[in-house]
């Protein structure tokens, strides 16, 4: 709970008055009937967003026809001295609790009032005879002289210093009479006179502020928006260990000064919330960890991608690596995971013709270059026959096709010799249950069955069927091996 809400406050309101009823022509505000109006409150404090205050005011309100070319004629003029008390409650929306007030602060209010009115009316009969009855009673049904009213409104608040503030009001007041001008009846007796003012405002606060709450007063407070103890001159110390928040690197946990106010369990001068190895002393290098190389390679365990292989330090720890143990690391071997040639980068030349297979349209016949790897002359039985020794490889998981060099040879081979039709067959390594492969398999066929339809070669010599894990190719123990058998194998015949 905040001191400042122990805090008084009195001042002064003054400025214009006008009120809406039978005798004015236009809404509230009326620059033609505005008078002079001022008021004396007193406010308390309650809360952080809420005041209550008591205003004790008066003011003129008044109204004349011949202001108002239409109402010449009738004539009516009043004119009545209001005094009014006035109790509200002051609400701060965008005051945040336990904060200091900014010093531009809108608010609104409401409340109940008392007023006392004695309104002094000049109704001519002479020129409007057949307003005499009406006249006549509302003279004789004027209402009490002390009428209630609910008071709402808004304003802004500018705080010059501690203790002087500026401001503005509207106040408005809603009333159960129509009878404020003294004309009902004779008048417009459809709707109930209302009132109200704009003001200035110049305030006075009594009593030293002390926003917090903590016993020290704002000037004296080094944290004056947030409570803390004398020792530490009013700033907030969340954990107690001493350190005040301001410049204690863990608030919320208890520490020690040695390391600007946060825990260090292992006593290494690391923080703990900044050390890998909280309850191992350790070096501040190793972000709080001991030093360890199990490998031996200079490279710390903590550091090393690869603590148990020796690796050099250009690899960050880790060793070298070349899978298919041709001479190339896998970093700079194009085809890693098949035993290759370095002058082909890494990739293989299976049929040993000086063309790598990924070039060789005839990777396993032994061809000329100017063949693009195939022999001179070959019968399509041939051709076709090495064409179905060929198989397209799949990712695990994958119907996606990452090479099209094959397809485009047996594309080229279905062009040529029209009479030749095609089976695709899929097939998936172990891996999953029998249903989900079935449909992998059926998935990868469907989809090089798709690229020769694109392609526009006759659906009538194409025919796709997949087979799921059956009949490998090769053991499904080693990665190796299940790559084989994620594959699609074609058959040409006639």
């Amino acid at each position: 709970m905040c001191s400042q809400n122990q805090r008084w406050e009195g001042g002064l309101h003054f400025g214009g008055m006008n009120y809406t009823g039978d005798l004015v022509q236009s809404t509230f505000p009326n620059p033609k009937e505005t008078n002079t109006w001022t008021s004396l409150y007193v406010s308390k404090q309650l809360r952080d967003q809420l005041s209550f205050q008591a205003h004790l005011g008066t003011g003129a309100i008044s109204g004349d026809d011949r202001n108002y070319e239409k109402r010449k004629l009738r004539s009516f003029y009043f004119q009545t001295q209001i005094v009014e008390l006035q109790f509200r409650l002051q609400w701060y929306p965008f005051v945040r609790p336990g904060q200091r007030r900014p010093r531009l602060t809108p608010y609104g209010f409401g409340g109940l009032g008392l007023y006392y009115l004695s309104p002094d009316a000049t109704l001519n009969r002479a020129k409007l005879p057949h307003l005499r009855e009406a006249i006549e009673f509302d003279q004789n049904n004027l209402p009490s002289k002390i009428q209630p009213a609910l008071p709402f409104g808004a304003g802004l608040d500018f705080q010059l210093n501690q203790q002087i503030l500026l401001g503005l009001e509207a106040n408005l007041r809603l009333t159960n009479t129509d009878y404020l001008d003294g004309v009902s009846q004779a008048g417009n007796p459809e709707g109930n006179d209302w009132y109200g003012s704009f003001s200035l405002k110049i305030g006075y606060t009594f009593g030293k502020s002390d926003v917090d709450g903590d016993g020290i007063v704002d000037h004296r407070d080094a944290c004056p928006d947030f409570a803390g103890p004398i020792e530490l001159d009013g700033c907030p110390d969340s954990d107690g260990d001493g350190i005040t928040d301001l410049i204690d690197l863990c608030p919320n946990l208890r520490g020690n000064g040695e390391v600007s106010g946060c825990p260090d369990r292992d006593g290494d001068g690391v923080p703990d919330p900044d050390d890998r190895c909280p309850d191992i002393a350790g070096h501040a290098q190793m972000r709080g960890c001991p030093i360890n190389d199990r490998d031996n390679d200079g490279i710390p365990d903590q550091e090393d991608p690869c603590p148990l292989q020796y690796g050099p330090p250009e690899r960050q720890g880790c060793p070298l690596i070349d899978s298919d143990e041709d001479g190339l690391l896998d970093e700079d071997d194009h085809c890693p995971d098949q035993y290759g040639l370095a002058i082909f980068q890494g990739c293989p030349d299976t049929d040993g013709d000086g063309i790598q297979d990924r070039e060789d349209k005839c990777p396993k016949l032994f061809g000329l270059y100017s063949q693009q790897g195939c022999p001179l002359e070959i019968s399509a039985e041939d051709q076709a026959q090495a064409l179905n020794r060929q198989l397209l490889i799949f990712t695990t998981g994958s119907t996606s096709i990452e090479r099209y060099s094959l397809l485009d040879q047996i594309l080229a081979f279905l062009e040529q010799y029209p009479t030749y039709q095609l089976l695709i067959k899929g097939f998936t390594d172990k891996e999953g249950n029998d249903v989900n492969n079935l449909q992998l398999s059926n998935k990868r066929a469907r989809v090089c069955y798709d690229y020769f339809r694109g392609k526009g070669i006759d659906p009538d010599r194409l025919t796709f069927k997949g087979y799921g894990s059956d009949y490998p190719i090769s053991e499904n123990l080693t990665e190796r091996g299940r790559q084989q058998n994620r594959r699609v194998e074609f058959q040409l015949f006639r």
